[in-house]
């Protein structure tokens, strides 16, 4: 990690440049620009300048121009946009309202990490360069926020209303109509609406995310977004809990949510709430993917688009790994020395280094 003597103990984003010609390119576009060389960082155009040496200065050199910095006021620097890179997101807040027994992210973190983070998600939006292509909107529960989501919302349709989106929800809170109506007001026009459904009747829901009701608020959160013309990508996430209950949640869906816009079939990160429960939701990618071939094809058959996230292709029968998506995100992608000669590996997303522990028995070369 980054610090420097941040001895005015203010909160900054910014975007980074090392060089004149990229910051001449960022002066007249009204944004804060964070000015580094080997002595200084400075700070555009507030007129603050930070004493650096040059081991802080190299350091920084990992970053490049134009990805966006936090500067908090404890003189830690965060990159919270990579430049380069199609995978960037708004972090909303850790919490969450459900408690998903397989979620990768522990309950301690849900009930003790970042409470709020909508001030620098504001920065942050006004300092993304409107072209961009695409941002996740994450959480936690984005919606844990109340009405500040809103405030993220109405700031990316006025900043980068032509950036595509995609927002992961668990939708609950989306079941409530005056949510429902303020959600289709303020958002962005390119939007994609992420939510999971871990059972095909509540008993199975409700048992994994740990909260009674959550079942019927998801499909009634569903059935307003389709309602009010949203795409909605429903996710799967396939555990020792669901994988005889599959074929059977696919069935709900073509039956009482045939409109929604994709379904996505997902392999496990064991993280968090997953390592703490490996007992009662491991189940290898390969087994996973054989429970999930029959609802494949159902999908396939009634239109419905229907992809594969976080297998290994070694996981998928050929015929089938043309679903598959690489989804894993850069830094957590991991590959088995048996990896090294496979025809495939190329193509393949790899598996999450979360679970690499408990998949490599099961990695075959292709």
């Amino acid at each position: 990690m980054i610090h420097i003597n941040n001895d005015k103990e203010i909160n900054i984003v910014g975007t980074l440049v090392f060089d004149e010609e990229a910051k001449q390119n960022l002066i007249n576009d009204n944004v804060k620009i964070i000015y580094a060389n080997k002595d200084i960082l400075a700070i555009i155009p507030n007129d603050i300048e930070f004493q650096i040496n040059e081991e802080i200065y190299n350091e920084l050199t990992q970053f490049k121009n134009y990805d966006i910095l936090q500067i908090w006021e404890d003189g830690l620097i965060q990159r919270i946009f990579v430049h380069e890179s199609n995978d960037n997101a708004l972090y909303i807040t850790d919490r969450c309202n459900s408690n998903c027994i397989m979620c990768p992210t522990s309950n301690h973190v849900r009930k003790n990490g970042i409470y709020d983070n909508t001030k620098t998600n504001l920065a942050l939006i006004k300092q993304i360069h409107p072209r961009t292509s695409f941002l996740t909107i994450t959480g936690g529960e984005p919606f844990m926020v109340r009405e500040n989501i809103f405030k993220v919302l109405a700031a990316c349709k006025e900043y980068l209303n032509d950036t595509n989106y995609i927002l992961l929800t668990n939708g609950r809170a989306l079941s409530v109509k005056s949510y429902m109506e303020k959600f289709y007001q303020t958002c962005p026009r390119n939007m994609i609406i992420g939510i999971p459904l871990h059972g095909s009747e509540a008993k199975k829901h409700d048992y994994i995310v740990q909260n009674e009701g959550a079942f019927n608020q998801t499909l009634i959160g569903i059935k307003n977004l389709i309602e009010f013309g949203f795409l909605v990508e429903i996710r799967l996430v396939v555990s020792k809990l669901n994988k005889d209950d599959i074929t059977n949640i696919i069935n709900l869906i073509v039956e009482e949510l045939p409109k929604v816009y994709r379904v996505e079939i997902m392999g496990l990160e064991m993280l968090g709430n997953a390592s703490v429960n490996r007992e009662d939701v491991w189940i290898p990618y390969k087994e996973a993917f054989e429970s999930s071939k029959e609802a494949i094809d159902i999908l396939i058959n009634h239109g419905i688009t229907v992809g594969l996230y976080n297998f290994p292709l070694c996981a998928i029968e050929e015929k089938y790994r043309f679903l598959s998506h690489k989804s894993i995100s850069s830094h957590k992608i991991r590959y088995d020395e048996k990896c090294n000669d496979c025809s495939v590996k190329d193509a393949c997303g790899g598996i999450f280094s979360g679970s690499i522990h408990l998949a490599k028995q099961d990695i075959t070369k292709v």
